[in-house]
């Protein structure tokens, strides 16, 4: 693997993981039952665990990332 493919790799991860955040939340709020909206909150939480930890490596390697709103309106839209 180079390093060009690598890094798209790792910014898609990350813009993945927000996404992800994102739509997890948003699925928790089409559900009424407190018990599935908690299991889908703990994965949005997973999400947003995994992004932070990647954050640092996005920031050591300057990659420039999309409008953080667009990656979470798609998240959302997914």
């Amino acid at each position: 693997m180079n390093k060009v493919t690598y890094l798209a790799g790792l910014l898609r991860a990350y813009e993945g993981e927000i996404g992800g955040e994102a739509y997890f939340a948003a699925l928790a709020d089409l559900f009424t039952d407190p018990g599935h909206q908690k299991k889908l909150m703990l994965l949005a939480a997973v999400e947003q665990t995994t992004w932070k930890v990647l954050k640092p490596l996005i920031e050591q390697h300057g990659i420039q990332q999309r409008d953080r709103n667009t990656v979470i309106n798609e998240g959302v839209a997914w």
